[in-house]
């Protein structure tokens, strides 16, 4: 992989292949390294350097990029992906969105920039201004993974459910197996009350696997294709017992126990979703078990205070703030916020790059 990226640095889905097989592995600091060794490269390769930023962070590193990022804009002041990328890794969201707005100025071909302004837009709830700048960004660079994320989530959020489904109709036509588009369609159709619909995507997308299965000879599905949409289907109708039931089919613990705490949290069932958490899947086969997400300890904090359990509730956010604190900057400073109880302010927490559902956890 890492010859290949070499050849091609720009190639943005080759870039995420590598991160994801470097991180499964147990090989960040490789990974970082690696990486390392392409950023004085011009002209500047966006996708190889949000891969640097993204692994030094999970390195802990993420501290010392504003200054690997100033000496570059040193020698290139006016270079628009530099602006971008040091915008990226400003903790404060005043100063980075000045950064993205410089970037658009050097060069308006570039989507990055506009990206990002979606992204900060979007993170504070104002989706009908991110509209704007994500239309742009895809105009820009209809193929990229990246934006088409942000362009998905900021239409479902202003309930463009129509064209959602026709999209994602239209390029199940060319992937029709991809649980990500069959999960997103699902999502879309229930959103929209068209829970008939949704059983047919079901049904149809089952008979689409079964002929990639038998097209392939394969005695069964690799992917749990089928499970996930079904898994999918019942928890968008909130049928929890029949989204635990499909998980358990899988044969994969880590998928198992991802939906009992899932399940088991909406339920009020905190004891199982505990038991959940400390399954002890590992990260890497053969290694120490893995942590609990921070906000995966943080929601079990809030659940058990709901219960009026202090003491549990102690506990896990106990879990989540040193989670959180050997995370990146921006994870650091809501550990920080966290730490101050009920003073904690709307404001505080609202400058920092994360999504809605982790701002809403942290101020409950």
């Amino acid at each position: 992989a890492e010859h290949q990226l070499k050849l091609n640095p720009t190639d943005e889905t080759l870039v995420l292949y590598y991160m994801a097989i470097s991180t499964g592995a147990g090989q960040e600091a490789r990974c970082g390294e690696f990486l390392a060794t392409g950023l004085d490269h011009r002209p500047v390769a966006i996708e190889w350097h949000r891969a640097f930023q993204e692994i030094s962070a999970r390195l802990g590193r993420d501290a010392e990029l504003p200054a690997v990022y100033d000496r570059m804009l040193k020698e290139a002041a006016d270079d628009s992906a530099l602006l971008y990328l040091r915008g990226r890794i400003e903790p404060d969201a005043a100063k980075a969105a000045e950064f993205f707005d410089r970037s658009v100025a050097a060069d308006p071909s570039n989507a990055y920039p506009r990206l990002a302004q979606a992204w900060q837009l979007a993170s504070r709830g104002e989706f009908a201004a991110a509209r704007k700048p994500v239309e742009e960004a895809h105009r820009l660079k209809p193929d990229s993974l990246s934006v088409a994320q942000v362009f998905y989530r900021v239409r479902f959020a202003l309930g463009q459910y129509e064209a959602l489904e026709a999209e994602l109709r239209s390029e199940q036509q060319k992937t029709p197996t991809s649980i990500d588009l069959q999960e997103k369609l699902l999502t879309v159709l229930t959103a929209a009350g068209k829970a008939q619909q949704a059983d047919q995507a079901h049904q149809a997308y089952t008979r689409q696997v079964a002929n990639w299965m038998a097209q392939a000879r394969l005695p069964q599905d690799p992917n749990h294709c089928v499970l996930h949409s079904e898994m999918a289907l019942a928890y968008l109708r909130g049928d929890l017992p029949a989204y635990l039931q499909a998980a358990a089919k899988s044969g994969d613990k880590g998928l198992s126990e991802r939906a009992a705490f899932a399940a088991n949290l909406e339920l009020g069932r905190l004891d199982e979703a505990e038991q959940a958490l400390g399954g002890g899947a590992e990260a890497v086969p053969g290694g120490p078990p893995q942590s609990p997400e921070p906000i995966e300890a943080l929601l079990l904090s809030l659940a058990w205070s709901h219960q009026q359990n202090e003491a549990k509730a102690d506990h896990w956010q106990g879990i989540a703030l040193e989670g959180l604190q050997q995370g990146s900057a921006d994870d650091r400073s809501l550990a920080a916020l966290i730490e101050q109880g009920d003073e904690l302010q709307v404001s505080e927490i609202e400058n920092l790059d994360l999504t809605p559902p982790v701002k809403v956890a942290a101020l409950v």
